[in-house]
């Protein structure tokens, strides 16, 4: 792989870290990644966009570099790769991350539509399908899967109380996991162009279930961030989509995780709604929110 970088970035790495789909090197104190990516070639282009318009207004993130035919990515042997100058210092992501790159990039004002509704619906309707077809098979996921899609169906409905000409549009992620780092957070091949509460739903649900005082953060957030209405509602929405629950769920069916980590989620339901209802009626404080009787506390 050295003498292919050499060959399509004229540059020289002496020595190569190979991890996974990764190759990371050093030149002139200057950290590169060479990433192997199945993003689709005009996928890769919109984010080489989004990361030069960042650039021009300031906001930082990895730099993809162009090769000698000017593009963003490179074919070798059939396969795509996109070479990042990293230009942030790896460390653990942090909320504050989240809430500052969003004010920065809430300047930029700007638009897309937003397709939660279709593509939760679709998810749902084919999860539906699939559980049809498991027999026996799975019974962790037969078991707990009804309380997520209800929680989905929750969710697409409360989609019609918003006006989503009012909400804020900017580049966010395409998700954000737990253990998600600077790396991650600002290499430009996870941007998506989404609603502004998208990020920081996705944070909060990834650290669910490891941190137990995950409700003064949410409380700290939605104090500090300056959501306007439909953001705040939006939020809410994000939240109660389980994101967590059906990427496990996709890699238990790939075989990627065995079914058995899905009991980390299944033993904690309690817990998260219980935390879903404390974000419901602090929201409802600053804004006017459909009555949820499943969620009404005695």
């Amino acid at each position: 792989m050295k003498n292919m970088i050499s060959y399509y970035y004229n540059i020289n790495p002496t020595s190569i870290h190979h991890n996974a789909n990764t190759y990371k090197f050093v030149i002139n104190n200057d950290r590169y990644i060479f990433i192997k990516t199945d993003l689709p070639l005009e996928r890769i282009d919109e984010c080489y966009r989004i990361s030069i318009l960042l650039r021009k207004h300031n906001i930082y993130s990895h730099m993809i570099v162009l090769n000698i035919e000017n593009t963003p990515f490179t074919i070798i042997n059939n396969n795509c790769y996109v070479l990042l100058k990293v230009m942030i210092d790896d460390y653990l992501l942090i909320l504050e991350d989240i809430i500052n790159f969003n004010d920065r990039c809430k300047k930029l004002k700007m638009s897309k539509k937003i397709e939660w509704y279709d593509l939760w619906t679709k998810k749902i309707d084919y999860i539906e399908y699939q559980i049809n077809q498991f027999g026996k098979k799975y019974p962790l996921v037969r078991e707990s899967v009804d309380y997520f899609i209800g929680l989905s169906e929750m969710a697409i409905s409360l989609l019609n109380y918003i006006d989503f000409s009012k909400v804020n549009i900017t580049v966010q992620h395409k998700r954000i996991f737990n253990g998600y780092t600077s790396d991650d957070y600002y290499n430009p091949l996870n941007f998506v162009i989404d609603s502004i509460t998208r990020d920081s739903a996705e944070y909060f649900k990834a650290n669910m279930f490891i941190n137990r005082n995950i409700f003064d953060d949410i409380k700290y957030y939605i104090d500090y961030s300056d959501m306007n209405e439909e953001d705040l509602k939006l939020f809410f929405v994000r939240m109660l989509f389980p994101t967590y629950y059906f990427d496990m769920y996709e890699k238990v069916l790939d075989g990627t995780f065995d079914e058995k980590r899905i009991m980390k989620i299944i033993s904690n339901i309690d817990q998260y709604q219980d935390i879903l209802v404390d974000i419901y009626y602090y929201i409802k404080q600053y804004v006017e929110l459909p009555n949820i009787d499943w969620y009404q506390k005695m």
